[in-house]
């Protein structure tokens, strides 16, 4: 091949320990609908605040993605918990399958054993992200071995701040963009929440950090951004 495009610096490190030459490689970030993030429709993002019951809870964290363990849906599981022991009464938004089999079971026990069960919704498969999205606070994403996390871009064009696990290809966004905030296996899920309850609770702060999410979704990972992106690279 005379080019590979990669999502994540994470991808290049990977085909460069695996003999590719660095000259053959071109990070890109995918493109996105923006607008399908930024504009979701009304009607079905009122449906879903009276299925969620929205108005119960404070702060809302919105997880998404398949229900595989490398997807550290127990991570996401803990940062609720300390959210909740700090005094808020967040609730945790999974979407994905299958919500059934052994691995949801799990964490149907740990939520109970956590003391969240009420704080905790698994929609299953939905094409509501956006509207969901828009209900949100956070995205949440603590995976492992993931090459970048497109959720967490679509997320950052909803307005919502995003969490990422460091090292992992999502941390590339929250580093290149100051977006959010990162998950260290080292340092646990308190100093997390901590930050995460910072920014939540300085209205001013967070609204910023929203605002700031949806100018680079929009000036970074539109569709006509990535085109151009593309363009440059066939035409050099």
């Amino acid at each position: 091949m005379d080019r590979i495009t990669v999502l994540s610096r994470m991808q290049q490190r990977l085909l460069e320990q695996n003999g590719i030459s660095p000259d053959k490689i071109t990070l890109i970030r995918p493109g996105i609908d923006v607008d399908r993030f930024s504009k979701p429709d009304q009607e079905k993002r009122s449906a879903w605040k009276a299925r969620l019951r929205i108005e119960r809870f404070g702060m809302v964290l919105c997880h998404i993605s398949s229900m595989l363990t490398r997807k550290a849906h127990s991570v996401s599981l803990e940062v609720v918990a300390a959210c909740k022991k700090s005094g808020e009464n967040p609730l945790l938004v999974i979407i994905g399958d299958p919500v059934e089999g052994e691995y949801y079971e799990a964490l149907l026990r740990q939520a109970r054993d956590e003391g969240i069960a009420d704080n905790v919704f698994f929609t299953g498969w939905t094409a509501d992200v956006p509207e969901i999205l828009a209900l949100s606070h956070f995205t949440i994403l603590p995976s492992e071995n993931e090459a970048l996390g497109v959720v967490l871009m679509e997320g950052m064009a909803a307005g919502t701040p995003i969490i990422a696990r460091e090292g992992e290809g999502g941390a590339e966004l929250v580093e290149d963009h100051g977006c959010g905030f990162l998950y260290s296996p080292v340092n646990g899920v308190q100093p997390l929440a901590e930050s995460i309850l910072g920014h939540y609770r300085d209205h001013d702060r967070y609204r910023a950090l929203s605002d700031k999410c949806k100018e680079i979704a929009m000036r970074e990972f539109s569709m006509a951004s990535y085109g151009r992106k593309l363009t440059a690279l066939y035409r050099s």
